[in-house]
């Protein structure tokens, strides 16, 4: 029998979690690029969690941000993001009108 990978192994504990928490960098520090091989777990993520929201952690930028909701993440944290910039520009970071 092979190992589940994170993504399934995670997927036993969905019906007791309020939402999951998916790290899009390798965890250490900030300011990391994103791993654009992490949009493929947050898409199987998205199936097997069904209507619990996915947030992603992680190499988070406004280029970034449509691939990552298209993929299927609904909380987004980005630090080095916005507070590394002087100024925040943010319609660009506006995703839903309240």
């Amino acid at each position: 029998m092979s190992p589940a990978t994170p993504v399934e192994a995670v997927s036993e504990l969905l019906p007791v979690v309020d939402f999951v928490l998916l790290m899009t960098v390798s965890p250490g520090f900030g300011g990391q690029a994103f791993i654009p091989q992490m949009l493929s777990k947050i898409r199987r993520m998205r199936s097997l969690a069904g209507e619990l929201p996915l947030a992603v952690d992680g190499g988070i930028t406004q280029e970034r941000l449509g691939e990552v909701t298209a993929a299927g993440a609904e909380i987004i944290v980005a630090g080095s993001a916005l507070f590394g910039q002087e100024k925040i520009n943010w319609q660009r970071w506006k995703l839903y009108e309240s």
